[in-house]
C-alpha cells in the first residue's frame, strides 16, 4: 500500500511539473568556451516573458568519489567537443529533507549558469546563490532563476559535499573537515575565472544565501583564501555565530561515526580508509540519527576549525575574535530573519503533544537544546518565565507564540545581532526583518507531514488541498507568520507546485524583493540603497537601536524588535 501512495504521489508530481512548467524550451543557447572546454545550454523564459539562456550541470571539479572522498576539491579536466549542458547535474547524496529518502551522488560538483539574452552590457553584475539545508541536505537544482531573469544580473548556483562527506573532520592533517566549504570555494574560483564569458564581470560578485547558506557565506567573509572572490554579500537568516553553523568536537565526532561502520578510530589514516571503502548510500543512511527531534549536536556534521594550518586551511581560528579584530574580507554585507523564524521547530511542537509535555517537564534540558547552553535549574526557570510568565504548564499549543519567540531568539535573532554589533565596527551592513504572511508557509508544511499515511502523501495531499483552497475557493490559509525560509519563494520558484505569478497577491512584494537585492549588486557600495522609496541605512555598534528594514507589504524601519530579549540573553549568559 506504502509503494502504491508513493507511485500516486510521483505520478501526480510528474504530471503537474510538466503542467505548470515556468521553463518552457525556446532553443539552443549559444554556445559559450570556458576555460575547460565548449558548452551550449537553452533558451527559458522569465517571469514575465524575457528570454535568458541558461547553462546547467556545468562540472566545476572532479567527482570526489573514490580516493578524492574527503579530499579538497580538484579542478575539472578539460573536456573535447561541446558538452551539453540542458539538464541539472546530480544533487549531493543525502536524505531528503522532508521524507528522509536517499537521493542524489556522490558526483555532485556541478553549477548552474544563468543569463539574460539581451544584456545592456557585457560586464553584468553576478549573483551566487548557496543554498542551505543544516549543511546535511538541499541542492542548487530547487531554485529556478526566473524571477531573477527580469533583472539584468548573472544568477549562479550551485552544489555543495553535504553531511559526513563535506565536513567529517579528524582532528588533524589526515581529514581537514570544510569540504563543503572548500567546494564552494572552488565553485567561486570557477566562476572568478570564467564569468566572463558569460557576460559577467568578475569583479562584481554578491555572494548570498540562506540558512546554512548564509552561515557559509558568512564563512567565505572569514576565510582569507576567499579573499578577492566576492565583493559583496547577503545573508538570509544565518551567520557564522550561529551555534548550529560550527561543530566545537570533530574529532570526536568522527571517531563515533566511524565506529559505526567498525572501523579502527585509533589511526586517523586507517580510519579513513576504512570510511572510503564504504558505500556512499550506507554512509548517508546513518545519519538518520540527525533527523531527531532536538538532536545532540554531534550527530549533525558541519563546519568546524581546522587543526592543521598552512596555505590550504579554510578557517581555524574562532570566528567570534576574526570579527572583533576586524580580520576578514570587509565586504558591503545585508543580514535579516523572519519574524517567526522559530516556527521550524515550535509548529511541529504545536501539533504534538507529547514534545510540549516534554518542554514542560524537562525544561533545563529543552534549553539546553534549542539555545545550545549549560544552564543550571535556576538561569533556567528566569528563561522559563521570561518567555512563559508564572504558568506552571508549559505543555500546551495555545503558547505557540512564547515558544517561537524562545526559539528564534536561540537559533537565530541573537546571533544574527551580535554579528551585526561586530561586523559593522569594521564594515557598512544593512539589517532587514521580513514579516509578510506569503501564500506559502514552512510550518504549514512541516505539520503537514504529521498525518496518519507516509510523510510524502500527508505533505502532498496537504498542497493539494491548500492549492485548491487557495487557487480555486479563494480562501485565506490560516497563517502562523513568517517562518525560517518564508521568503525563498519570492525570490525562487523553488517548489514545482509554488509559484508566485503576476495575478498572485504576493508577486509586487516578489519583483521589489528581487530588485532590491539585484540593486544592491548592482550600486557602488558607497550609493545609497532604497526599497520603495525608503533609504535602507547601514548600522552601527554605537547605534542605541539598531535599525531594520522591515520587509513586507508597507515596508517600514523600524527599532531592532526583539532588542529587549537579546539584552536578557546576554546578561545571563554572556558571551
Amino acid at each position: 500500500m506504502r509503494k502504491f501512495f508513493m507511485f500516486i504521489v510521483a505520478l501526480f508530481g510528474l504530471l503537474l511539473a510538466y503542467v505548470f512548467n515556468p521553463f518552457k524550451s525556446g532553443g539552443k543557447s549559444p554556445i559559450v568556451q570556458t576555460s575547460y572546454g565548449k558548452i551550449v545550454g537553452s533558451i527559458h523564459f522569465s517571469r514575465m516573458g524575457k528570454e535568458f539562456y541558461q547553462y546547467l550541470g556545468i562540472p566545476y571539479a572532479l567527482p570526489p568519489i573514490g580516493e578524492r572522498r574527503f579530499e579538497p576539491p580538484q579542478p575539472p579536466i578539460p573536456w573535447e567537443g561541446v558538452k551539453e549542458t540542458t539538464t541539472f547535474g546530480s544533487k549531493c547524496i543525502q536524505l531528503e529533507m522532508l521524507s528522509n529518502g536517499l537521493v542524489g551522488s556522490e558526483d555532485c560538483l556541478f553549477l548552474n549558469v544563468f543569463a539574460p539574452k539581451e544584456k545592456k552590457s557585457n560586464d553584468l553584475p553576478v549573483m551566487v546563490f548557496i543554498h542551505g539545508g543544516a549543511f546535511v541536505c538541499g541542492d542548487s537544482n530547487m531554485y529556478k532563476p526566473n524571477y531573477f531573469m527580469d533583472e539584468q544580473v548573472i544568477l549562479v548556483t550551485l552544489n555543495y559535499r553535504l553531511a559526513a562527506l563535506g565536513f567529517l573532520n579528524t582532528g588533524d592533517s589526515v581529514v581537514r573537515g570544510n569540504m563543503g566549504l572548500k567546494d564552494q570555494l572552488m565553485a567561486l574560483t570557477w566562476i572568478n575565472s570564467n564569468i566572463k564569458y558569460f557576460g559577467g564581470d568578475p569583479n562584481r560578485v554578491t555572494l548570498f544565501g540562506e540558512s546554512a547558506g548564509a552561515a557559509s557565506v558568512c564563512y567565505h567573509i572569514l576565510s582569507p583564501r576567499s579573499k578577492g572572490l566576492f565583493s559583496k554579500a547577503i545573508a538570509q537568516s544565518g551567520t557564522s555565530l550561529n551555534f548550529w553553523a560550527m561543530y566545537p568536537h570533530p574529532k570526536k565526532q568522527s571517531q563515533r561515526f566511524a565506529a559505526k561502520f567498525g572501523c579502527s578510530v585509533e589511526d586517523s589514516k586507517e580510519m579513513v580508509a576504512c570510511l572510503k571503502k564504504i558505500n556512499a548510500a550506507d554512509l548517508v543512511k546513518e545519519h538518520i540519527e540527525m533527523r531527531q527531534y532536538l538532536r545532540d549536536g554531534i550527530t549533525v556534521f558541519v563546519p568546524t576549525l581546522e587543526a592543521y594550518v598552512d596555505e590550504n586551511t579554510f578557517m581555524s581560528e574562532d570566528p567570534r575574535v576574526l570579527l572583533k579584530e576586524g580580520r576578514f574580507n570587509k565586504v558591503p554585507m545585508i543580514a535579516g530573519v523572519t519574524s517567526e523564524e522559530g516556527l521550524l521547530t515550535s509548529a511541529i511542537m504545536a501539533v504534538n503533544q507529547t514534545k510540549l509535555e516534554e518542554a514542560n517537564e524537562r525544561f533545563t534540558w529543552w534549553l539546553s537544546r534549542t539555545w545550545n547552553i549549560t544552564a543550571d535549574d535556576e538561569k533556567a526557570k528566569l528563561v522559563r518565565k521570561f518567555y512563559f510568565g508564572n504558568n506552571d504548564n508549559i505543555a500546551t499549543a495555545s503558547l505557540l507564540t512564547n515558544y517561537t519567540n524562545c526559539l528564534s531568539d536561540g537559533y537565530f535573532f541573537v546571533s544574527n545581532h551580535q554579528y551585526a554589533k561586530l561586523y559593522s565596527d569594521h564594515a557598512p551592513i544593512r539589517l532587514y526583518y521580513y514579516t509578510h504572511k506569503g501564500d506559502f508557509s514552512l510550518a504549514v508544511l512541516l505539520t503537514a507531514g504529521q498525518g496518519r499515511f507516509p510523510f510524502a502523501v500527508n505533505i502532498f495531499f496537504n498542497i493539494l488541498g491548500h492549492w485548491f483552497r487557495r487557487t480555486v475557493l479563494n480562501e485565506d490559509i490560516p497563517h502562523w507568520g513568517a517562518a525560517h525560509s518564508d521568503e525563498l519563494p519570492l525570490f525562487f520558484q523553488f517548489m514545482w507546485w509554488f509559484r508566485i505569478h503576476t495575478n498572485s497577491k504576493d508577486f509586487d512584494l516578489s519583483a521589489n524583493m528581487v530588485k532590491l537585492w539585484v540593486s544592491f549588486a548592482t550600486n557602488e557600495a558607497s550609493k545609497d540603497l532604497t526599497y520603495t522609496n525608503l533609504k535602507w541605512p547601514t548600522v552601527s555598534s554605537r547605534d542605541s537601536q539598531f535599525t531594520y528594514l522591515q520587509i513586507d507589504t508597507q515596508p517600514q524601519l523600524i527599532d531592532e524588535p526583539f532588542r529587549d530579549r537579546v539584552e536578557f540573553r546576554e546578561r545571563l549568559f554572556p558571551s
